[in-house]
């Protein structure tokens, strides 16, 4: 070919008929139509509670992530946002608080006292449930997958990515101790009963710590799965732990070795949340599907309330069923599945 001839022009595309870009137009409006119905579904659709219970919700709660009481006040937890919602006196939801900083999912917390310790990217947070302020601690916490719990004067967290114990102070931010060498395979839970921090590992263990100054005072061993949970009677004379095999294993506080009872929960499946009622009369436990199983302190089954997964499965698309979170405020027990909060008066079991 002579180089001062012309190139041949490039081929020129097909133009489209008007019935292809018309459809294409069609299928994009179909989608967007569609996805503004599924939100009004969404939106709209009956919420649907275990048998007896109130159901509590707001349009623009999202996933829950934990319920605690505050001073008799029932206290919400979004999972993503941290977002702080409280209970009404007409018994629905109001926004309150500032909604957490930061680019990185919040990890699993325990609100334990007024204060509600959230982990954001590298920092923890504190939200004081009183005044809705924010405060943030000091730097270095690895945030992702992190699990924290609060006093009313230190906040404590855990990790799975550094398997690191963190102990802050509330006053001023300082970090008190750290601990690394103990913590077998990270993300433990963490509970505190006034000097004392309990933390669940996956290996089966609960270390108890002095919580002002990390030094390991009890190990209290069984044989079984990774700990879920944990939680102190009120009285702090026994600690409770439910399981990833499904048992609820419960230890005098200052007795080392194995527990004092053991009982099977859950149903067949692992548990992921448990609580003791204000005057210890009651534990609650909740599994992988959305049951909550209230019991007595003898490991004695008195009512479980099943929940409607069929139901969260239509709102929202996905199947996270398990219970969240668990807390007491008096005789109310009070659970969330995915973005419902529940609860139930135990002093009157379900026909």
């Amino acid at each position: 070919m002579d180089e001062t001839q012309d190139p041949e022009p490039a081929p020129v595309a097909p133009t489209k008929p008007p019935i292809v870009s018309c459809l294409a137009f069609l299928l994009l409006l179909g989608v967007g139509a569609g996805a503004a119905g599924y939100a009004l579904l969404r939106a709209s659709q009956p919420a649907r509670a275990p048998n007896g219970a109130a159901i509590l919700s707001h349009p623009e709660l999202g996933r829950v992530l934990a319920v605690g009481v505050s001073k008799g006040q029932l206290l919400v937890v979004e999972k993503f946002s941290g977002r702080l919602w409280r209970e009404t006196a007409g018994g629905q939801l109001e926004y309150y608080g500032a909604q957490a900083p930061g680019r990185y999912k919040i990890g699993s917390t325990l609100i334990g006292s007024h204060y509600v310790p959230l982990a954001s990217g590298n920092q923890v947070l504190v939200l004081d449930s009183t005044s809705g302020l924010t405060q943030p601690l000091a730097d270095g916490a690895d945030a992702y997958m992190t699990r924290a719990t609060a006093s009313e004067e230190l906040v404590a967290t855990s990790s799975r990515r550094d398997s690191v114990i963190r102990v802050f102070r509330i006053s001023d931010g300082a970090l008190l101790w750290k601990e690394t060498k103990r913590q077998r395979g990270g993300g433990g839970r963490v509970a505190f009963n006034e000097d004392l921090l309990a933390v669940g590992a996956q290996d089966g263990k609960v270390l108890l710590y002095e919580a002002a100054t990390g030094e390991l005072v009890w190990t209290l061993s069984r044989d079984g799965g990774p700990i879920r949970a944990l939680c102190f009677s009120p009285d702090g004379s026994h600690l409770a732990a439910a399981t990833a095999d499904e048992t609820v294993a419960i230890w005098l506080t200052g007795a080392e070795g194995p527990p004092s009872l053991e009982f099977k929960a859950g149903d067949g499946l692992g548990l992921t949340a448990i609580a003791f009622s204000e005057d210890g009369e009651f534990l609650a436990t909740g599994n992988e599907i959305g049951l909550l199983e209230v019991w007595d302190p003898t490991g004695r089954l008195l009512f479980s309330l099943p929940h409607d997964n069929e139901a969260l499965f239509e709102r929202t698309r996905h199947d996270p069923t398990r219970v969240g979170s668990i807390v007491f405020n008096d005789k109310d027990v009070i659970w969330s599945v995915y973005d419902r909060v529940y609860t139930f008066d135990v002093t009157k079991p379900p026909q």
